[in-house]
C-alpha cells in the first residue's frame, strides 16, 4: 500500500497526485493521514466497502504516474505485429 515510506520523493507523489481523479487521490491522502476506511468512507461519502478497492485501485493509478510505462511491450515491439508463421524451421 502506498505510504510515507515509498521511496518517492514527497514532491513527486504530491504532484503525481494532481494526475489522478479526485476521488483517488482524497482516498490516499486520507488513508495517509491515518484515517481508518470507516473515517475515509465518511469523509468521500462512499460505502465502507468501497474504501480498499479505492485505495488499491488509486494506488495502481499513482504508481503508473511515477513509474514511466514502456512504450511496447516485448511482443508487439517492431511494427505491432508478430509473426506466426515462424516456427523455427518446423
Amino acid at each position: 500500500m502506498w505510504s510515507k515510506d515509498t521511496n518517492v520523493s514527497s514532491m513527486d507523489k504530491t504532484t503525481a497526485l494532481h494526475h489522478l481523479p479526485e476521488l483517488y487521490a482524497r482516498a490516499l491522502l486520507l488513508h495517509e493521514e491515518g484515517l481508518d476506511h470507516h473515517s475515509i468512507a465518511e469523509r468521500l461519502g462512499i460505502p465502507v466497502e468501497a474504501v480498499e478497492p479505492c485505495l488499491l485501485v488509486g494506488e495502481l493509478k499513482l504508481e503508473s504516474v511515477l513509474i514511466p510505462q514502456p512504450e511496447q511491450d516485448a511482443i508487439t515491439a517492431g511494427d505491432g505485429f508478430t509473426d506466426i508463421t515462424d516456427r523455427g524451421g518446423k
